[in-house]
């Protein structure tokens, strides 16, 4: 998951673009590219949308 990307809803929706490219409905692991101190409520919010996301 980019930078770009980051916060709940961003996150869910690069997992479904991910998903759509790959030509599947589900995605064993898809990681964050990195955490951002800066933007810490986003990178959490990140890591709750993979958990809420299809898997």
């Amino acid at each position: 998951m980019w930078i770009s990307d980051y916060a709940y809803d961003e996150t869910l929706h690069a997992f479904e673009r991910s998903a759509g490219k790959l030509g599947v409905e589900q995605i064993d692991l898809l990681l964050l590219h990195q955490p951002v101190p800066t933007q810490f409520d986003k990178t959490v919010e990140a890591y709750r949308a993979l958990g809420d996301a299809p898997c």
